[in-house]
């Protein structure tokens, strides 16, 4: 397949970028192995075969990890960014845990994760000019084969001695993502499936069933509100409980677990909770906040759906 002259430049500037990136990762975690490791916690979560990656996830038994073998594991987990042929390479790997370390130069951690993360920022930045999803792959896995992207973009989290953290507790998410997409995207995203046919159960064309799909969205009146929407995957997530200041009362943010977080320098001790299995059945009779908009499916290829 031929490339264009952007395309392949770009491409080369994800190369060089990532070779930067791999460079500023070394250097981080030798500064890491020079400071004192007082808490080590790491969760291990399966990693899912490719034979069920469209299955809806009904349990999960995370290995917990601490000490040692905690540490490594984490270091480990900053350059986790590729997948294995057993593996499915959709279903993002994840590594939930923190790191506390003492004896360490706050500044010069922070300046060095910092680097990294504005390195992730500027490769995603380059991912569109690569061309549509197909070219992306295409091209993305040519130079890096089995390359999981989200893995390699995801930011690195690293808390600072203050404010003080109190602690670090971990649970499972689960929720539905809604995007809100006009009809031009729609129609894109549906052109794009004419390079990808599918099998189906009826008689009519791939292609014609795409262009009557186009043809019903472009038919929508102009005022329409039309969403992507998708349940996504159990995730582990992070609650940060910070300690009162000043008579200011505690407060709690919630991150995404995809990576330890690191916490450097605490004044006292910081509780690390533990991220427990995983069970469809005990999470189904909790109530959750409900979405009180009603939505009405008008793809029969996409996920998308009218709202109202």
């Amino acid at each position: 397949m031929a490339y264009s002259l952007l395309q392949l430049d770009t491409l080369q500037k994800i190369v060089l970028a990532v070779e930067c990136l791999e460079r500023l990762c070394a250097d981080a975690k030798q500064l890491l192995k020079q400071a004192n490791p007082v808490q080590c916690r790491i969760y291990q979560i399966p990693r899912t075969v490719r034979e069920n990656e469209s299955q809806p996830v009904t349990d999960i038994h995370p290995t917990d990890l601490s000490g040692t073998e905690a540490f490594h594991a984490a270091l480990h987990a900053m350059t986790d960014w590729y997948g294995h042929p057993q593996y499915s390479t959709k279903v993002v790997n994840r590594v939930p845990g923190a790191l506390v370390l003492t004896n360490v130069d706050e500044s010069q951690i922070l300046d060095r994760m910092a680097e990294i993360n504005r390195s992730k920022t500027s490769i995603e930045s380059l991912i569109p000019s690569l061309g549509n999803r197909d070219d992306r792959f295409e091209l993305l896995h040519r130079h890096f084969p089995w390359l999981i992207l989200a893995q390699l973009t995801r930011r690195l989290q690293v808390l600072p001695c203050s404010p003080p953290l109190q602690s670090c507790t971990f649970t499972w998410g689960i929720k539905t993502e809604i995007k809100k997409m006009t009809a031009d995207q729609v129609c894109e995203r549906l052109e794009s499936f004419r390079q990808r046919p599918r099998s189906t159960i009826d008689d009519v064309p791939w292609d014609i069933k795409i262009d009557r799909e186009i043809m019903a969205i472009r038919s929508l009146p102009a005022s329409a509100q039309l969403r992507s929407r998708r349940v996504l995957r159990v995730r582990p997530l992070a609650n940060l409980r910070y300690r009162a200041i000043d008579g200011e009362p505690a407060k709690t943010y919630m991150r995404e677990a995809h990576t330890p977080i690191l916490m450097l320098n605490p004044s006292r001790p910081i509780k690390l909770g533990v991220l427990k299995n995983y069970d469809v059945q005990t999470r189904s009779g909790r109530q959750r906040l409900k979405d009180r908009r009603h939505y009405e499916k008008v793809s029969d290829l996409l996920p998308i759906y009218l709202q109202s």
